[in-house]
């Protein structure tokens, strides 16, 4: 099976037959992601990190920080409104005899 741009999609099973996504979801290494604004889970992706940290599953210490701490960005939901512009009147033809 292929995604929308052509990536072969597809799971793997471990030696004691669980979805390997299933697992590393659930151990805090991956966010089910289904499309749309990434901004919306990046929440959960924060949250895993702080976790496996707090668990002692990733030491920071003595690591350089590359690029800054993701930061939830405000999620602005507007109603957009479009103008509606006047009805356009249809113009008839004149018809006009043939010349014989």
């Amino acid at each position: 099976m292929r995604g929308k741009f052509g990536r072969i999609l597809g799971d793997f099973r471990t030696s004691q037959g669980d979805l390997l996504t299933s697992k590393l979801m659930k151990e805090g290494h991956a966010v089910a992601y289904s499309g749309g604004n990434k901004e919306v889970i990046q929440v959960k992706h924060l949250e895993n990190r702080q976790r496996l940290v707090n668990e002692g599953k990733v030491d920071v210490e003595g690591m350089e920080i590359t690029k800054p701490a993701l930061v939830q960005k405000p999620i602005v939901e507007e109603t957009v409104v479009e103008e509606v512009s006047a009805p356009v009147k249809k113009t008839t033809k004149k018809k006009t005899s043939k010349k014989k």
